[in-house]
């Protein structure tokens, strides 16, 4: 029996002093249905909201692909476990979406450089782009490295 890759798709947010963001991360669990909804029973899909409870499920196993909504108050965060994860695993795919992203070309570019651990961003609504990206993926062997090369041709 072949296993199952995960997916795990998280909002963050701080709990240092109490919750944060004291929200349903509503964006990232449409994100996840959909593609639940496309790839059906073919990934293990989890959504994360809490830091320690996404540090627990790494620390057990590396996912295919890591996820994270980006806004301005998670960023860090965010970014810290993609660091981290790519430390461990520099094949792991990690994939950032949401409004905390800029709207210029150059801008948008200098981000990612100063972001190296994010391999890909999914601008605007991340249900079809994300759905998009992972059939890429699925047909790159989930190598972001050939993927990237694929797209810059």
């Amino acid at each position: 029996m072949i296993k199952k890759l995960d997916i795990l798709i998280s909002d963050l947010t701080h709990t240092a002093r109490g919750i944060n963001a004291n929200t349903f991360p509503l964006g990232a669990s449409l994100v996840l249905s959909h593609a639940k909804k496309i790839f059906g029973s073919e990934f293990n899909l989890k959504l994360f909201k809490f830091p320690n409870n996404l540090s627990d499920s790494l620390r057990t196993n590396l996912p295919a692909i890591l996820c994270f909504s980006n806004y301005s108050w998670n960023l860090e965060l965010s970014y810290k476990f993609a660091y981290l994860a790519k430390r461990k695993n520099p094949n792991i795919v990690t994939v950032f979406g949401g409004p905390n992203f800029p709207t210029i070309q150059n801008e948008k570019l200098n981000f990612l450089k100063n972001y190296p651990a994010i391999d890909f961003y999914i601008e605007l609504e991340g249900e079809l782009g994300f759905v998009d990206l992972v059939n890429n993926l699925i047909n790159h062997n989930f190598s972001s490295i050939k993927l990237k090369k694929m797209k810059k041709k």
